[in-house]
């Protein structure tokens, strides 16, 4: 039997192996460190409180009380529910779930996007005309939004622009695919 350093084939095929394990690994390692540190900017960002002593999360925990009210007053609106309007209030409950649980930054922010959409559902499916007070609560909800979008979106697309670019290469995308970086926020 031939030595590892005499036979060329086994060398090579040794060599292949390596480079099929360590390529990906290093070429991974390098683009999450790099998402990281986005994610990092955007958090840093985020953390900042504004003139009146305001953060991302604390913006976002008075949308997520806006919600709440929106869904108290639809209750009210509908005391018999209803398999349908349980469906609705059950949508809001998770999505306010969903953005008060979330604990990173990027997270509270693309929560807080759906937390908007599921708010304005339930208000159009349960609005009527007596409904002054869920007029008031989808307004809140509404204004926090846009407070929140006005604050924060640059940033947040300034971060998505960084892992775009990151992703948008070969070897990169296939880096990405492997470990999940990027596709839906």
């Amino acid at each position: 039997m031939k030595k590892l350093s005499e036979s060329r084939t086994l060398a090579l095929i040794i060599l292949i192996v390596a480079a099929l394990i360590v390529i990906p690994l290093l070429g991974g390692l390098g683009l999450k460190i790099s998402e990281r540190r986005a994610a990092k900017e955007f958090s840093s960002i985020a953390a900042k409180t504004d003139e009146q002593g305001n953060d991302l999360f604390s913006d976002t925990d008075e949308l997520i009380y806006a919600a709440s009210s929106l869904l108290s007053e639809g209750k009210k609106l509908n005391p018999d529910g209803g398999s349908e309007f349980e469906k609705w209030a059950s949508e809001l409950e998770n999505s306010i779930e969903a953005c008060r649980t979330q604990k990173d930054a990027i997270g509270r922010y693309n929560s807080c996007e759906s937390l908007l959409l599921t708010a304005k559902r339930f208000y159009n499916r349960v609005k009527n005309t007596e409904a002054a007070d869920l007029e008031a609560c989808m307004s809140k909800v509404e204004e926090r939004s846009k407070s929140i979008a006005r604050t924060y979106r640059y940033e947040l697309n300034d971060y998505r622009a960084k892992c775009d670019s990151l992703v948008s290469r070969w070897p990169g995308s296939l880096f990405a695919k492997l470990y999940g970086i990027g596709g839906d926020e």
